[in-house]
């Protein structure tokens, strides 16, 4: 979907707080070998037996202090972690946010306006090699790991919209704010770095962002414990448990 076009500096000139939170982000070059190609086979997906598992439900996100105006203030860091996605698996190489994959799931109310600091604290070397012939991924140019996070769905002003050249490094970090001026939906969060999301993703770095409002809380759906996100991506395994990526 497309976001509202707002520039930083009309959102900076309605909240001069705002402005001075969502700085410019000093570019940082960390650049590493490419990654060798995966030695081991992909798992025939009928090796694993179904509905063995719990369904993993994210937790909920809270937030770590307040903004300038007392909006809600949320820190998101995005880390490599060993996750056990089945139980004949070992435990999986991700991307995550926060140490979950899917990541947490934030709660949000309309007319509340939240800030969000996302923190890249990824190794310097991606879980996928990386083809530098796609646009956006040109190599020495552009380091193998890149990240930006989009709120897919959301009206957010420019700066804060995660767009694909707002990437940033690890050892970085990039705050977001979101208006939260829509009706009740459910969004999701995701990386949107040029050339690199469909790996990033793949990765892990993916979360559910439900929006809330009076409108919702009148039609008695379930809520609380019964109401059960899903979120539905397809993955392959290598024979050791770790994602393997098909290259084209």
């Amino acid at each position: 979907m497309r976001s509202l076009p707002c520039p930083a500096r009309a959102v900076g000139a309605a909240f001069p707080a705002t402005a001075a939170l969502l700085g410019a982000i000093v570019p940082i070059l960390l650049l590493v070998p490419p990654v060798p190609s995966s030695a081991a086979p992909a798992l025939k997906p009928t090796a694993l037996t179904k509905y063995v598992d719990a369904l993993p439900i994210p937790s909920v996100i809270a937030p770590v202090r307040t903004g300038p105006s007392g909006e809600p203030f949320y820190v998101v860091r995005m880390t490599e972690f060993k996750q056990k996605l089945h139980r004949n698996l070992a435990p999986t190489a991700v991307w995550s946010y926060n140490g979950s994959y899917p990541g947490p799931s934030f709660e949000a109310q309309r007319g509340v306006p939240i800030f969000v600091q996302w923190i890249d604290d990824l190794p310097t070397r991606h879980l996928f090699n990386v083809d530098t012939q796609i646009h956006g991924a040109e190599y020495p140019e552009n380091p193998y790991v890149r990240n930006v996070v989009h709120l897919h769905g959301s009206h957010s002003p420019s700066a804060s919209d995660g767009l694909p050249m707002d990437w940033f490094t690890p050892g970085q970090s990039k705050t977001a704010w979101y208006p939260n001026s829509q009706p009740a939906t459910t969004l999701w969060y995701h990386d949107h770095a040029m050339g690199l999301g469909r790996l990033n993703i793949y990765a892990g770095l993916a979360g559910f962002y439900f929006l809330r409002d009076a409108g919702e809380a009148q039609l008695n759906l379930p809520s609380g414990r019964y109401e059960i996100p899903l979120m539905i991506q397809d993955r392959s395994f290598t024979r050791d448990g770790q994602l393997f990526y098909f290259e084209s």
